[in-house]
């Protein structure tokens, strides 16, 4: 006698190897969507750093004295920084005590824009960007803050560092989400440097 598969055996094997898809089908679902969600968190993270680095770079080597700070918080999205030229590389040799000779960056955050500029060589006679370096946009990321309290630039009681308070989001224009749209705060005091305080 011939022993063949059961329409029984077939329909559990059937149902057996359903169940398996399915289950591989939900974990890798879930895979990617933890993907997603994670690259998009580390995305925004990786803006915000960028940003603060950037900051960095030029906060700690603002340049100036007691009475002619290298720095100004022209309101509360908007910083400018003194350096000194020669250091910028645009002279010869280091000028501490002449100011004429130095430039201004400015880092200004565009609310309406959602986005961070950065201006290389900001004019205090103009008000604005000069030398044909135009602005430099940082990131498209960056939000208001919800308490209107918050500023993004803030001068240290001590006036010895500058605290930044950057929010992004994944898309400004939508809102948060902590899966589909992530944001993110970074907070930190970036100290300033070459200045005397006698």
């Amino acid at each position: 006698m011939k022993k063949g598969i059961s329409l029984v055996e077939l329909i559990l094997a059937i149902a057996l190897l359903a169940v398996i898809v399915v289950a591989a089908t939900g974990i890798d679902v879930a895979a990617r969507y933890f993907f997603k969600s994670s690259d998009s968190k580390t995305r925004v993270i990786n803006d915000a750093s960028f940003i603060l680095e950037h900051m960095h770079k030029y906060v700690s080597r603002a340049h100036g004295h007691a009475s002619n700070f290298g720095y100004v918080v022209a309101d509360p999205n908007t910083l400018r920084i003194r350096l000194d030229a020669s250091v910028s590389g645009f002279t010869a040799g280091f000028t501490p005590a002449d100011f004429t000779d130095d430039i201004w960056v400015q880092y200004r955050f565009s609310p309406s824009a959602n986005r961070m500029e950065f201006c290389s060589n900001w004019d205090p006679a103009t008000g604005s960007c000069s030398g044909g370096t135009g602005v430099e946009i940082l990131s498209q990321r960056v939000i208001s803050h919800v308490d209107p309290g918050r500023r993004v630039f803030t001068l240290s009681p001590d006036l010895t560092s500058v605290l930044v308070d950057i929010e992004a989001r994944y898309d400004p224009a939508q809102s948060a989400d902590v899966r589909d749209n992530p944001e993110a705060n970074l907070r930190t005091a970036i100290f300033f440097g070459s200045h005397s305080f006698n």
